[in-house]
């Protein structure tokens, strides 16, 4: 164990708006980074925990504190998960060369980014961050070995999938993200519920009862204290009420959601359904421009949106909304479809595209007797 103690920076912290108890889970996520052998070992961490925990937001906050301490050599890759399958790895490859190397690079298939990977960073010790891992071929494109890497890097995997990792790297240490303590979870939740970091003394007990409801996940004490904000004690307990009545299939984060997606005016949901479907990533002017003919302003609809904590603006200003939000707009359209594609009011997947298209083309050759 290195017996370097490094503090954690306020002014950082500070400017993670309502991220709390991160102080604690930098400090337990930077031992387990200090907890290797020597300082030569490339070390691989793996965080894990369920959808909504904060995993993403917990890898973020270490890469903003600790990537100046490696000469530039830094790279964070989100939502691995969906990227591939929408560009493919070999544009995450790409990626990884461009953050890291800063020059432009041609890959014309995995295997041979692979090795251009290898000879580029070989040498060099770089903090890399693999967002939402979910498939052994993600991490064999991007980190396949310890091999690829300089002496001292870090390399920083989150995903759901515990036992992916474990079965992928013979050494590796996992950092598992808990719920939040309920003081963190009380503080988010007014953070979200009444613009501060404690209750009203009137709704005291309402709050309580709301943070156990949503078990202490962030995602869930955001979406549910967002919800919430500006309602009257009788709101609140409808609202409560309300979630005790939904599926008990759901998973309590999916319920918070669907009640948060059951609320917004039919304008600003369509801009919801929108972003989930086609513009999660995409510069927020982009998405307005492309949107300006909806009979509601798509500028209002989106900061609403964010007022919701169903949506927000990272990396610049591109739009960004979790993906457990992003499958409940994804769920609602195929519910209201009653699974049917080709009367789905969105269409996002290539080949259902293609089905459609085909079973469009079937039908105009066809000719009544």
């Amino acid at each position: 164990m290195e017996d370097v103690k490094r503090k954690v920076d306020p002014a950082m912290i500070g400017s993670l708006e309502g991220l709390f108890g991160m102080d604690s889970r930098l400090k337990e996520l930077d031992s387990c980074v200090l907890n290797k052998k020597t300082r030569s070992d490339v070390h691989f961490i793996g965080i894990y925990g369920v959808g909504g925990i904060g995993k993403t937001t917990l890898a973020r906050a270490y890469y903003k504190w600790m990537s100046d301490k490696f000469n530039g050599n830094s790279c964070f890759l989100k939502v691995v998960r969906e990227e591939c399958e929408k560009k493919g790895h070999e544009h995450l490859q790409n990626q990884l060369l461009w953050q890291i190397l800063g020059e432009e690079t041609e890959i014309m298939d995995v295997e041979s980014g692979k090795e251009m990977i290898r000879n580029a960073l070989w040498g060099k010790k770089v903090l890399v961050v693999h967002d939402d891992v979910n498939k052994p071929k993600e991490l064999q494109a991007l980190a396949d070995n310890a091999k690829w890497f300089g002496g001292g890097s870090v390399i920083i995997i989150t995903t759901r999938n515990e036992s992916l990792l474990r079965k992928t790297y013979e050494e590796i240490t996992m950092y598992k993200v808990e719920q939040l303590s309920n003081k963190d979870a009380l503080r988010l939740f007014s953070w979200k519920a009444y613009k501060r970091s404690e209750p009203l003394e009137d709704y005291k007990e309402l709050s309580k009862e709301a943070i156990t409801y949503a078990k202490n996940i962030p995602l869930a004490l955001e979406v549910l204290g967002s919800h919430l904000y500006g309602k009257t004690i009788d709101g609140w307990r409808s609202a409560l009420d309300t979630l005790k009545e939904y599926p008990t299939k759901w998973n309590i984060v999916e319920g918070i959601i669907q009640i948060s997606f059951d609320a917004p005016e039919e304008p600003v949901k369509e801009i919801l359904l929108d972003t989930a479907c086609f513009f999660n990533g995409c510069e927020k002017e982009h998405v307005i421009q492309f949107l300006d003919s909806h009979e509601f302003s798509p500028e209002d609809g989106i900061r609403l949106l964010k007022d919701k904590s169903l949506l927000s603006t990272q990396h610049g200003n591109k739009l960004w909304m979790h993906d457990l939000v992003q499958k409940m707009g994804k769920k609602f359209i195929r519910t209201k479809s009653e699974n049917q594609i080709e009367r789905q009011s969105r269409i996002w997947n290539e080949e259902d595209f293609h089905h459609i298209w085909k079973m469009k083309q079937e039908q105009m050759k066809l000719k009544p007797l």
